[in-house]
């Protein structure tokens, strides 16, 4: 998926292509249209892209402010809060559109000092890399006007626009020295702050709820002598629009049975999430989790330890425990921590899992060698037992485990189709309304073990085959 989707009329295509590659130089991933793959439906490509985009870039020219296509996508970003229009000929506002900040490339001739264009960049700086929900900003060169489209009576943005008053020719280069300068200014005083929200909100790397996160005075005082080590290790995983359910095509006709497309979430849907999150980097160990046992006991609250699973305890998935079990771990790790913790929805499940990719395993849609662990995927532990958590690569957000290895709980109610409970927890414990698990196990064949694999279970079912990982607030307080 990508970062900036273009809207842009096709006889724009040259300057269009121009805007492309000064976004890539920056990093960022865009789309096109003219990327779309050859066999695939165009419509149903654009519209995927266009929901998992977090920018929309329109090119306002004569003909994309008359293109119905390009009205609707940028129509889409403005209703999202996350549209950036640039013109890049002198027209009208299209309706609508005026009250919106636009960039001016209108006689862009490439080069980065251009001050809107170093404007236009700023901004989107600081939305894809602060995360800052903002439309263009800061202020660029001039209010950008409505222009008219005929060319014998426009004036351009450059060009002196006379109210009968006698100007001041050195105005103008005092202006386009100014601007420049206050750029660099702006830039120096706000790139600290979008560093420090780069790295609160994006960076996808492993975070430890540190000893100052865990003491804070509020109404469950943390408990001072409680071992870090021990608790799950968590991964910050940032919000945005993705498309759950199976996509991949040759999969999907294979699955012709309505009754098979259920385990798969097949009509997929676009879902968004609404906020970043932190997420176990790994499945709970029985070491994470007989800990919370022996802390238990010292108050006087007398568990049930789970029954070993094959391969020992340790560093091993913890199994053999129910969802209420479940449950009431990431209830207690609340306590501990003063956070809100619980088992993840089905949605922010295969989000996290899929981490930015479309294809069957968050690798590809090979199952390839040594990946994961089930049966089939070439690993030691092939359809014997669990491996140790960590044992094969993290995918992109840094999280281990979440193809193979054992079936994770989460919070949702089953549903043999997707209909809004999959972005639903329902904690209630004394509800037994059938939940979802996800992911797939060691016992499982490799074509069951994909980021959209799911099976349902009872809340008091438990087996060797069923672990969880928590979901803990962001950020961590």
């Amino acid at each position: 998926m990508s970062d900036i989707f273009i809207c842009y009329a096709r006889k724009d295509i040259d300057t269009a292509m121009r805007v492309v590659q000064l976004f890539e130089a920056e990093g960022w991933r865009v789309f096109i249209d003219k990327q779309t793959l050859v066999g695939r439906r165009w419509h149903k490509e654009i519209e995927k892209e266009l929901h998992a985009a977090r920018a929309v870039v329109v090119l306002w020219s004569s003909m994309s402010r008359d293109s119905d296509f390009v009205l609707e996508e940028a129509e889409f970003g403005k209703h999202k809060k996350i549209l950036f229009p640039v013109f890049i000929e002198s027209v009208e506002f299209p309706y609508g559109f005026s009250r919106i900040q636009t960039a001016n490339l209108v006689n862009w001739d490439g080069s980065l000092s251009h001050p809107d264009c170093a404007a236009l960049l700023q901004s989107l700086r600081l939305h894809l890399n602060g995360r800052e929900q903002i439309s263009i900003a800061p202020e660029l060169s001039e209010p950008v006007q409505s222009f008219a489209s005929s060319p014998a009576t426009t004036p351009t943005p450059q060009d002196g626009i006379s109210d009968g008053k006698k100007t001041d020719s050195k105005k103008p280069t005092v202006r386009k020295f100014l601007l420049p300068a206050a750029l660099v200014l702006l830039a120096i005083i706000i790139f600290p702050v979008a560093e420090s929200l780069y790295q609160d909100f994006i960076q996808p790397s492993p975070v430890v709820i540190s000893d100052k996160q865990i003491v804070k005075t509020s109404l469950n005082q943390s408990n001072p002598s409680l071992d870090r080590k021990l608790l799950p290790e968590l991964v910050s995983i940032p919000a945005r629009t993705f498309y759950m359910g199976e996509q991949n095509e040759a999969y999907l006709r294979k699955m012709i049975r309505l009754d098979q497309q259920k385990w798969n979430g097949i009509p997929g849907k676009y879902v968004e999430i609404l906020k970043p999150f932190y997420l176990g980097k790994t499945e709970v160990t029985y070491a994470q989790y007989d800990y919370y046992i022996q802390q238990q006991q010292t108050k006087g609250i007398h568990l049930e330890e789970p029954e070993t699973a094959k391969g020992g305890r340790d560093h091993q998935p913890v199994v053999n425990i129910d969802w209420r079990q479940a449950m009431a771990y990431a209830q207690w790790l609340s306590e501990q921590t003063n956070n809100e913790c619980r088992l993840p929805t089905e949605a922010e499940w295969e989000y996290a899992a899929r981490a930015g990719s479309d294809t069957m395993q968050p690798w590809g849609d090979e199952l390839g060698s040594n990946n994961a662990n089930c049966d089939g995927c070439g690993s030691p532990w092939d359809k014997e037992q669990s491996a140790p958590v960590g044992s094969f690569a993290a995918n992109r957000f840094g999280l281990y485990d979440m193809i193979g290895n054992v079936w994770e709980m989460t919070c949702s109610n089953w549903r043999n189709q997707f209909d809004g409970s999959e972005q639903r927890c329902n904690d209630d414990t004394a509800d037994a309304t059938v939940r979802v698990m996800r992911g797939g196990s060691w016992d499982d064949r490799g074509y069951n073990v994909l980021s959209s694999s799911r099976a349902r279970y009872h809340p008091e079912s438990r087996d060797a085959l069923t672990g969880f990982r928590v979901l803990c607030s962001f950020p961590i307080k």
